[in-house]
Parts: structure tokens; sequence; C-alpha cells
């Protein structure tokens, strides 16, 4: 049996509209914050654990050790987390450089999939360069004191 419907920790949760082959189903909170839950379908959750990493809000994703670093005050700690994230941003927009020049192979009937992915990889590396002025910002701040 399908339910479109599903209530999580006191939240009413709805399936997106259109419907997935992945196993991985994305489920949307209806409050005033749509933050993203993975849940794995039946006999899926093993893949859950490789998803744990997505909380409520994304944007507030951090790295591991990165939240000790924001804290310290260290000015090599805020150099090493501008690097990366820096890193991660060029590896991001290479990524979707990549997409953009191979989206044109896929049949009409992948356009929705690819549509998906390349929302989903816009919207991570728009993450990853919040991430990135925060860190420049703090280094900044840091060479300052």
């Amino acid at each position: 049996m399908r339910c479109n419907l599903l209530f999580l920790q006191g939240h009413l949760l709805r399936k997106p509209p259109r419907p997935t082959t992945h196993s991985i189903v994305e489920w949307r909170v209806h409050v005033s914050v749509s933050p993203r839950i993975i849940l794995a379908l039946p006999g899926e959750e093993a893949l859950v654990g490789r998803f744990s990493h997505v909380g409520q809000d994304d944007g507030d994703k951090l790295l591991p050790g990165e939240a000790s670093s924001a804290h310290s005050g260290d000015l090599d700690d805020a150099r090493r987390w501008f690097e990366t994230y820096d890193e991660l941003c060029r590896l991001k927009q290479e990524i979707l450089t990549d997409l953009e020049s191979h989206k044109v192979r896929v049949p009409p009937e992948g356009d929705a999939e690819v549509k998906d992915d390349e929302a989903m990889l816009r919207a991570e590396y728009e993450r990853l360069l919040g991430r990135r002025e925060f860190w420049q910002a703090e280094f900044e701040a840091r060479q300052d004191r």
C-alpha cells in the first residue's frame, strides 16, 4: 500500500508529486521551514546511513571538525576551512560544467531527472559558496586581531 502523507515527530510530511525511480525518497515537511528528511523504502534501511549528514536544514550542514574551528579563534583553522570550501566550490562548479555539456546526450525522457540533479547540485554549490564566504570573512577578522 502506497501513501503520499506521513506523520513524523508530529510533522505532516508529503511525498514529492513526481514519481521517482530511486530507492531513496525525499519527503518535505509542511511547516514554515521546509527541511528535507531522507527515508528509505522497505528493505533499503541501510542506505539511510549514507545520507545521515542531511539534516533539517542543509544550509547549516558543517563538515566534521568545522564547528570547533568556528569557535577556536585560530587563524590557521580559518585558513584551512576557507581553502577546503574553496576547493569544494571548484569541484562542484566542474561537475555543473560537465553536466551542462553532457545533458544534451540524455534522451527527452530523462530531462526531468537531469533538471532535478542540476537543481540539487546548484543548491549544494550555493551552500558551499556561503560556507566559503563565512570562512573568508572569519579569516579576515582573525587576521585583524
